[in-house]
């Protein structure tokens, strides 16, 4: 009877803290609703992503060595600063949908729709030409400063990697539709999925197969292609039916209200990149691609702090476009402030990790990389400071006043750099 009352007890605390949560979920404007279930969705989501990420390297390293995997994180580094010839409009997309949304002109989205895939479709496809033109001319292995056993298959991993990243690139078009109807917990399932999907496949890969460049980065690059692809025939087949991209729904007039945004998003982007991207391929060139694999395991580490808090913050750029549409300024203020208490949390678990991170390391990857506790130190210092930042560049963003953003981003780029 006594094991039967304690059962009752915690199975009644079980239900009151279930219908707690519920009850929190659903109280409160409709904005502050979509907002917190968002987050609660992208929680799980994120969880599934940090354990599928934290899977995937030990098991990369097992199948391919620390230098090969340096060579991939550089070489996808890189491949992936062509995501900013989409000249901002990723971003100008999402503001002006938001809006559109907010103000259900569905078939304005639609056209928006159509041009943005219609544009990036003809960039992306272009660059893919241009690739296949210029990759026979082009000493790979100087660049990436590789050994001679990798140099036979490396433009073969280039071209892999650069047509699945230009292809991904216009599907993720996807994402921004569904970021920018308040649901971005969607968006966020489209990476882990990839990531468990990449992880199946190398696992087998390890198993079956000897250590091949080659088929790794195919893997981990056509991955995320397959997911976007299989969303965007779902959501437009179900959801987005009235959204459905065509040829007739370009709008060159809307090209230039998604650019005239874009451009200046575009600018910011490539500040980014000189400033956060850079740093494989200056760790390749000086010390080797082998030292790029500690320095990312440290990076991917204290990631963890930047994906804790972009569940919380990512949902409030397309929430804080439409309450600024609707002018509801208070509803703004409360927000903000709430993300700068729960930014101090995220202070506290950084000095945690920090102290664990030495035996952290010797768990995840083994004993064979070995990772400087200052790399820790200033990777922390680094995740945290670029947290603080994004809580006020998320509602910048939102509100399309990014001009003193971009002339800011355009001097720490030139100042990283000299």
């Amino acid at each position: 009877m006594q094991y039967s009352s304690i059962f009752g007890t915690l199975c009644q605390m079980k239900n009151n803290l279930f219908d707690s949560a519920i009850s929190y979920l659903r109280r409160g404007s409709e904005l502050s609703v979509a907002v917190k279930q968002n987050i609660a969705f992208s929680v799980i989501i994120r969880i599934v992503s940090i354990l599928t990420s934290f899977i995937l390297v030990p098991l990369s390293l097992k199948y391919i060595g620390k230098e090969e995997y340096g060579i991939w994180l550089t070489i996808s580094s890189v491949v992936a600063w062509f995501a900013y010839f989409d000249l901002g409009m990723g971003n100008g997309l999402r503001n002006k949908l938001a809006e559109c949304f907010t103000n259900k002109e569905y078939d304005k989205a639609q056209n928006m729709i159509s041009t943005a895939y219609i544009i990036l479709g003809a960039i992306f496809g272009s660059l893919i030409l241009v690739f296949f033109v210029v990759n026979p001319f082009v000493d790979w292995q100087a660049i990436f400063n590789t050994g001679e056993q990798v140099s036979s298959e490396l433009r073969a991993v280039l071209t892999v990697v650069t047509v699945s990243f230009f292809i991904q690139s216009v599907l993720k078009i996807i994402g921004i539709i569904v970021i920018a109807d308040q649901k971005p917990a969607i968006n966020n399932s489209f990476l882990p999925l990839a990531n468990i999907l990449s992880l199946v496949f190398i696992f087998i890969l390890v198993r079956t197969t000897q250590p091949s460049l080659l088929f790794f980065s195919a893997i981990l690059s056509a991955s995320p292609v397959l997911i976007y692809l299989t969303g965007t025939i779902f959501l437009f087949a179900r959801k987005y039916r009235n959204l459905i991209p065509t040829l007739n729904g370009y709008r060159k007039k809307y090209l230039k209200d998604i650019t005239g945004l874009g451009i200046q998003f575009l600018i910011v982007q490539m500040a980014a990149i000189v400033i956060f991207t850079t740093d494989n391929m200056i760790i390749t060139q000086v010390l080797g691609p082998a030292e790029v694999t500690p320095y990312n395991i440290a990076f991917k580490y204290f990631s963890i702090i930047t994906i804790m808090f972009g569940i919380i913050n990512q949902p409030l750029w397309s929430a804080y476009t439409q309450a600024y549409v609707k002018n509801d300024l208070k509803w703004i203020r409360s927000v903000n402030n709430k993300i700068v208490k729960a930014w101090m949390f995220m202070f506290i678990l950084a000095v945690l990790m920090l102290f664990i991170a030495e035996p952290f390391y010797r768990f995840w990857v083994g004993s064979a990389i070995v990772i400087d506790f200052k790399l820790s130190l200033f990777m922390g210092i680094f995740v945290l400071i670029g947290s603080w930042n994004n809580i006020f560049v998320n509602l910048i963003n939102a509100t399309s006043k990014i001009r003193f953003q971009l002339y800011s981003s355009v001097i720490v780029a030139v100042i990283s750099q000299t």
